[in-house]
């Protein structure tokens, strides 16, 4: 059973927010419902926005998704979605959380504290036995690979007074090298988390109403209007947008508040005001979902009232001559 439904509100993608409008699809029957806005997927987002869920938010605040490398949409629902669908429809539930990757034990070791096993000291002398030097030559030698044996004082002394004798000097061991372990490791790189966009939590309204031409030719264009917004009784300083079918619409209204238009008057044309609902009874403006209706009054020197006035003339004109020869005959 999938289900899907549009709703409209606001987008936000870090200091860029414009008017939107998306898909929410259910393919279970409601129980988890998915993002699906193929104006952002055609963006080469595909993944990022078909099939979603949000990362967190909520109904009221609006939900955020993530998309690319560390972006962040956030979709806040308009006054009219809410009142349209309910709040299951409108309800997400929020991605689950990802697993942390485990951790590589090798990675675990701290490079500062961790002792290469060639370059280890001696715990108990505190010296290094791969460099340690021979007290008597104070020349450096590797334990454990210098496998010659130093001749002892007795034997020296021996050697020294026969002249057949001769002691081969003791070898001098390399000096020790930084441990390629050490050497190589890299620094220890940390994740840095994405940057936090501030979301505008503030809830917003819209009202949309049309406007309607009666009486123009075939190639006449409607003339301009002027369309002046109130809110509570007092001029609202903000311009709508008209989309093709004629509705006029306000976004990013203050939710708190009654909202309505009144049109300037237009010369060469009747204005009227219809809507519907609650404000049926309203007559003198357009409110929200209300209908501006504009007749074109005809002029004296239009050609078609011209012409209706002389056929009647010449027909109350044959019906004069008609009654006057009756009576003379």
């Amino acid at each position: 059973d999938v289900t899907c439904i549009t709703p409209t509100g606001r987008l936000l993608r870090g200091e860029h927010e414009e008017n939107h409008m998306w898909n929410l699809v259910s393919l279970d029957g409601g129980n988890t419902i998915y993002l699906v806005d193929i104006t952002m997927a055609d963006g080469g987002n595909r993944t990022s926005f078909y099939m979603v869920q949000p990362v967190s938010g909520s109904l009221e605040d609006g939900y955020t998704f993530t998309y690319g490398v560390d972006g962040l949409a956030t979709y806040i629902y308009s006054s009219t979605a809410r009142n349209v669908y309910t709040q299951d429809q409108l309800t997400l539930m929020l991605k689950p959380a990802e697993p942390e990757p485990e951790k590589d034990p090798e990675t675990e070791k701290d490079p500062e504290t961790e002792k290469d096993p060639e370059t280890e000291k001696d715990p108990e002398t505190g010296k290094d036995p791969e460099t340690e030097k021979d007290p008597d030559t104070g020349k450096a030698t590797e334990t454990g690979k210098n496998t010659e044996t130093r001749p002892s004082p007795s034997a020296s002394a021996s050697s020294a007074a026969s002249p057949s004798a001769s002691v081969k000097p003791a070898s001098t061991a390399p000096a020790a090298t930084p441990s390629a372990t050490t050497a190589s490791r890299p620094a220890d790189v940390r994740r840095t988390s994405a940057p936090q966009v501030e979301v505008d939590t503030r809830t917003y309204a819209e009202i949309a109403f049309r406007v309607v031409w009666n009486g123009l030719g075939e190639n006449e264009t409607p003339p301009d209007i002027m369309l002046v917004l109130y809110r509570n009784g007092k001029v609202y300083n903000k311009k709508p947008r008209l989309d093709r079918y004629g509705w006029y619409h306000y976004y990013g209204l203050p939710e708190s508040g009654e909202y309505c238009v009144f049109q300037e008057y237009v010369p060469g044309f009747s204005t009227t005001y219809t809507n519907r609902g609650i404000y049926a009874s309203v007559t003198d403006r357009a409110m929200d979902g209300g209908t501006i209706t504009n007749t074109k009054v005809p002029r004296t020197g239009d050609s078609q009232p011209l012409t209706l006035w002389m056929l009647s003339l010449l027909t109350a004109s044959g019906l004069l001559a008609w009654i006057l020869l009756r009576k003379r005959t």
